[in-house]
């Protein structure tokens, strides 16, 4: 790295590396991977089109079976709520497993509608948001990020597309000897790029990071009226044909408060 790029108690790099592990968590924040539409300034919902779903409410954990089609798995519960607003609150509670990797933070979800179709608008919960306000406020803009959504009363499909893997990419010497698959031509969204003019502040392995998943810092930057037609363009284009997550109801009374349910859910300790 430069000497110019060093200052006394920080190192750009460093710095760099923090914000390429927030940029790609903040990718898939509702799962933890780079899965789903966005990061969005704005809503992808009109207040118009927002929808309520009873059978939203509900404990609910990943399909586990072998052979389910989903980007990766998920070690956590989710608790969903009627929100004092007009969605959803999503409590997460991390298995005591998931003892690597990203933690899921609690979310706010808007059930709406485009056309025949219905999608879940995903942003930071408000308690979360509140938290981050108070420590970073002026220098942080909650986005939003999408799944097409669909939901029975016992399962509930986010979908959207997977991401295409560049598995010819090497980190420190390790990779793939297969040719990779050739990657589907990918909707454009209206977006600009926030790292551009800055590549050279990433190291080689960060940007072998990125070819990896095909990620960039590209952020969706236009009005929730506009996205309604690039939401119409991308489903007409088959961005929500592939099931990224699948969930399962817990079976037990929906009515109790969330932090309860959680407790009737998880494992007693002798």
């Amino acid at each position: 790295m430069k000497e110019g790029a060093k200052r006394k108690g920080y190192n750009v790099t460093n710095l760099m590396k923090a914000f390429v592990a927030m940029c790609v968590a903040s990718c898939g924040m509702l799962l933890g991977g780079c899965a789903g539409t966005g990061p969005s300034i704005a809503p992808f919902y009109l207040m118009r089109s927002v929808e309520t779903e009873p059978k939203f409410v509900g404990v609910w954990k990943p399909v586990e079976e072998e052979g389910a089609s989903q980007v990766m798995d998920l070690p956590a519960m989710f608790t969903v709520t009627e929100s004092e607003r007009y969605g959803y609150d999503i409590h997460v509670r991390m298995n005591e497993t998931a003892d690597e990797g990203p933690v899921l933070p609690d979310m706010f979800a808007t059930v709406f509608r485009v056309g025949q179709y219905r999608y879940l608008d995903i942003t930071l919960g408000q308690e979360e948001s509140k938290k981050i306000a108070q420590t970073a406020g002026p220098f942080v803009i909650m986005t939003h990020h999408m799944m097409k959504f669909e939901i029975d009363e016992d399962e509930i499909r986010l979908l959207g597309r997977e991401p295409d893997l560049n598995l010819d990419v090497t980190i420190n010497g390790f990779g793939s000897d297969t040719k990779p698959t050739p990657p589907r031509k990918p909707f454009n969204y209206p977006s600009v790029n926030l790292l551009e003019g800055h590549e050279e502040m990433l190291e080689q392995s960060d940007q072998n990071a990125l070819k990896i998943v095909n990620a960039s810092f590209r952020v969706i930057n236009v009005s929730s009226p506009q996205l309604q037609r690039v939401i119409v363009e991308a489903e007409a284009a088959g961005e929500f044909k592939d099931v990224l997550f699948r969930l399962r109801r817990v079976k037990q009374d929906v009515s109790q408060p969330a932090q309860k349910a959680e407790e009737t859910t998880s494992p007693k300790t002798p």
